[in-house]
């Protein structure tokens, strides 16, 4: 259930600019039901028996957690056992019922087929010119619409986004220069959709989308000077 907090940072995957543990940790979640589905597809297009699923096994309380005191507070009262926790891997491998790609857990509900956040298809193109001292690159990344809940009713628009790059370079020193969101498109860097409940601006929760919008052009110039060891 973690990999709804999850949204692929294709751009900082190891959230090299701001770690947030818990968002990390959502994203390695949708990672591993975006495997599982994109391999159960490529296993049916080869003609293959064999089935990719995934499952989760809900809030249990396991050693996992003997350390976090928010953890210990409430597995009391909110947590199911360790061994029920158990019980949606075992469905999975067993159940003659399960169908290719699936996604089993506790808190499923008919008619939610999609993983919520998972990025359906993506490309990326680009081309680079080098000669002398310069070096000239373009980049265009696509993102294609996808869910944004289970039963796939919100989905996310698709966007593209192209970024210039130059750079000059003469022995250890480089002066470089670029040009991001081209086109200054308003897309959105995140999207989420999920209940929210501000006091000071709603009367009762609401369900809605949440979004960060795509950062507006932008021109960035550099300076780097790369260190060479001796060995």
């Amino acid at each position: 259930i973690m990999h709804r907090l999850g949204k692929i940072r294709f751009d900082d995957l190891n959230f090299d600019r701001g770690y947030v543990s818990w968002l990390a940790y959502g994203q390695s979640k949708l990672a591993n039901l975006m495997f599982a589905r994109e391999l159960g597809r490529r296993l049916t297009r080869a003609g293959s028996h064999v089935l990719s699923l995934a499952s989760h096994p809900g809030y249990a309380s396991t050693n996992l957690q003997a350390h976090d005191v928010m953890s210990r507070t409430l597995n009391p009262v909110a947590a199911q056992s360790a061994a029920m926790g158990a019980l949606p891997s075992l469905y999975a491998a067993v159940s003659p019922d399960v169908v290719q790609g699936g996604y089993y857990g506790p808190d499923a509900v008919p008619g939610e087929t999609h993983i919520a956040g998972a990025i359906e298809s993506a490309g990326e193109l680009g081309v680079s010119y080098i000669r002398g001292p310069w070096e000239l690159s373009a980049r265009l990344r696509h993102l294609g619409p996808y869910p944004l809940t289970e039963d796939n009713t919100e989905r996310a628009e698709p966007q593209s986004v192209v970024n210039l790059r130059a750079a000059w370079k003469r022995g250890s020193w480089m002066l470089y220069g670029e040009l991001l969101n081209v086109f200054d498109g308003e897309g959105k860097d995140i999207v989420y959709f999920y209940e929210s409940f501000l006091p000071a601006i709603d009367a009762a929760p609401t369900e809605g989308r949440m979004s960060r919008a795509e950062e507006p052009r932008t021109v960035r110039m550099g300076l780097r000077y790369s260190f060479e060891t001796q060995r």
